[in-house]
């Protein structure tokens, strides 16, 4: 049996729905071939960049995202969080240089691989991370 649309009004919003779909992943998937997924800045997700990131890390190519939080009582802590080509890893620089009240220090987090927390979602878990100077064994991340 053939689906056709009885009225054509119909047919040209899902058609425009369909070529604007694979433009954004087309979008993504360029994004991340460069490596470079943009800037999540002041607490707002920034989907396009998660995206590619998500697709970096899936697809074993080099994305890196840049992600600024403010603090309460000084700078912001910049994370930034990078997936490396032929290896199921990602690491994750945190920065604090900027912020007055902390340590001003760059630690690396290494986790041995990124989950999305949901399917709808591009919030992200990272399992069994180590980092220098914290004992206790692998520990999970949220970001």
């Amino acid at each position: 049996m053939r689906w056709r649309f009885k009225k054509k009004w119909v047919a040209a919003p899902v058609t425009a729905i369909i070529l604007l779909t694979a433009l954004f992943f087309h979008s993504v998937n360029s994004k991340s071939g460069e490596g470079f997924c943009g800037v999540e800045k002041a607490g707002a997700i920034y989907f396009t960049g998660r995206a590619c990131i998500w697709h970096g890390y899936q697809s074993n190519q080099p994305a890196r995202l840049h992600i600024v939080s403010p603090s309460i009582d000084s700078g912001p802590a910049i994370y930034i969080v990078e997936t490396g080509a032929n290896a199921r890893n990602v690491t994750i620089l945190i920065d604090n240089t900027l912020d007055g009240m902390s340590s001003r220090t760059i630690e690396r987090v290494s986790c041995s691989r990124m989950e999305r927390k949901h399917m709808f979602s591009y919030r992200f878990n990272f399992k069994d991370c180590t980092q220098a100077g914290v004992e206790g064994g692998p520990f999970d991340w949220e970001l």
